[in-house]
């Protein structure tokens, strides 16, 4: 994963809060905290007299934050009860058969 710094990132103690979903759906959270010392290089295409100069920009907090990824909404993925209820449905249906099955073997043929 990936996440670009912005350009006017002034030099400071950062604090980047992450949060992804696993491969098996659960959300993993952490902290990673990391100095900069020195002004980010313009990246190749872009011209130092290009960017724009920023006016009195504020100095950072001991620890800013910055969101390094989106929240992902939690997912509960247990499905509806419908699968269960077919499923006893199914699982009764099959005893009952088997019974009535079992019941007409053990009488004896009537005379006629």
């Amino acid at each position: 994963m990936t996440q670009p710094m912005p350009a006017d990132l002034s030099a400071g103690t950062y604090t980047a809060a992450y949060r992804v979903v696993s491969a098996d759906g659960h959300p993993i959270a952490g902290k990673l905290s990391f100095r900069l010392t020195t002004q980010p290089q313009p990246q190749d295409g872009v011209s130092p007299s290009a960017a724009s100069p920023s006016a009195a920009a504020p100095a950072p907090s001991a620890a800013s934050t910055v969101a390094a990824a989106p929240v992902a909404a939690d997912s509960d993925d247990g499905g509806s009860g419908w699968g269960w209820i077919v499923g006893a449905v199914a699982v009764v249906a099959l005893v009952v058969g088997g019974v009535l099955v079992a019941g007409r073997r053990r009488r004896p043929p009537s005379g006629g």
